[in-house]
């Protein structure tokens, strides 16, 4: 297992390679997000948390999204639910083409369908996403209840069928039981039961193991990669923990200050990173086959969206830039245009412009 950020070996038993996992992608994409746009109005300004973001899920594929905290990450999934609140956010450009409709713009009716059904999300924190009210097979019933169709009984048995699937014990008696009688850990596995109910299309996991110990984490991700693998399902991993990727994930996408900076199989990005974010996000993490006295963190701070530079984001932390001067003018002043260096690496830095 990946552990504490820990890049593993490859399979020759060298280090520095990914554990490629997560199922066997299809060809076609069961989700297209196109130059997504998100804003928020705030007293400092508008605030565009996500910025013209694009990158598609191919059905069975495990794609890991990651970048520091407020880089957009979990907005983007709320984009593409539409969980954003309006106002003061609005979704303000783009399309999300899922099964040949754009989620953007069918009716709310019907958007309630596939969200939960089709398209299930585990967010972050499962104490406050379970209500502390509600046994949780009542929780879970109701869920497969409205989109399943089925009356108590049989929703109960489902229920009880789930928690079995995700390795409760003594799943009939923890139906019973409210969220506060349950570890973090069993009360994760309650949110992955309530979020796979309905044999989603697309499993949205943002920081599925955030605030578990790291025993806990390993066995979360080990499920999620066997029940991708069971039930064939597209995975999107939203975290901030780069052994959660390389552990769960077949391809990377680095976000920054709402754009995408870079994007390629899990193996391209962790052996042969392009985009200065994205070394300097390696350059963070232990590794096994090197000593070092210190980590060595990326200088400065993320920017303030509200005061974004007109050119690249990441300007005034790149080490890049900052050892040329010329080059240093044009990304202060042009916003890099994204390129394709082949069919499954693309980048926005002038350095391979």
């Amino acid at each position: 297992m990946i552990l504490n950020n820990t890049i593993p070996e490859t399979p020759d038993g060298n280090p520095g390679d990914v554990a490629v996992s997560g199922g066997t992608p299809e060809s076609y994409p069961v989700l297209e997000i196109k130059n997504l746009q998100t804003s928020f109005r705030t007293d400092e300004g508008l605030i565009r948390a996500v910025d013209n973001v694009s990158f598609s899920i191919n059905r069975g594929e495990a794609v890991g999204v990651v970048g520091e905290s407020g880089s957009g990450k979990s907005v983007t999934a709320l984009s593409v639910l539409r969980l954003i609140q309006e106002p003061p956010g609005k979704i303000s450009g783009g399309k999300c083409i899922y099964k040949g409709e754009d989620l953007l713009k069918i009716p709310a009716s019907k958007m309630r369908e596939i969200r939960g059904n089709e398209i299930a999300m585990i967010f972050q924190d499962p104490m406050t996403s379970l209500n502390p009210l509600m046994k949780v097979g009542d929780q879970i019933c109701e869920a497969i209840m409205l989109h399943q169709k089925l009356n108590k009984r049989e929703a109960w048995q489902a229920g009880t069928e789930m928690l079995r699937k995700v390795r409760i014990p003594l799943a009939e008696e923890r139906m019973g039981d409210y969220p506060f009688q349950m570890s973090g850990g069993m009360r994760q596995r309650v949110m992955i039961a309530m979020a796979l109910s309905c044999n989603p299309s697309i499993l949205i996991a943002d920081e599925p193991t955030t605030a578990l110990d790291v025993t806990i984490q390993a066995q979360i991700l080990e499920l999620i990669k066997d029940l991708q693998r069971d039930t064939g399902m597209a995975v999107w991993m939203i975290t901030h923990d780069l052994g959660v990727v390389a552990e769960t994930c077949t391809r990377v996408i680095v976000m920054y200050a709402g754009q995408v900076m870079e994007e390629g199989t899990a193996i391209q990005v962790f052996h042969d990173p392009k985009h200065p974010y994205t070394i300097g996000l390696l350059s963070c993490l232990p590794r096994v086959d090197e000593i070092r006295e210190r980590l060595e963190p990326i200088a400065g701070q993320p920017p303030n969206l509200a005061a974004l530079p007109e050119g690249c984001p990441f300007v005034d932390r790149c080490e890049v830039a900052a050892s040329d001067s010329g080059k240093l003018s044009r990304c202060r002043s042009e916003k890099p245009e994204e390129i394709h260096l082949d069919n499954d690496r693309r980048i926005r830095c002038w350095e391979y412009i």
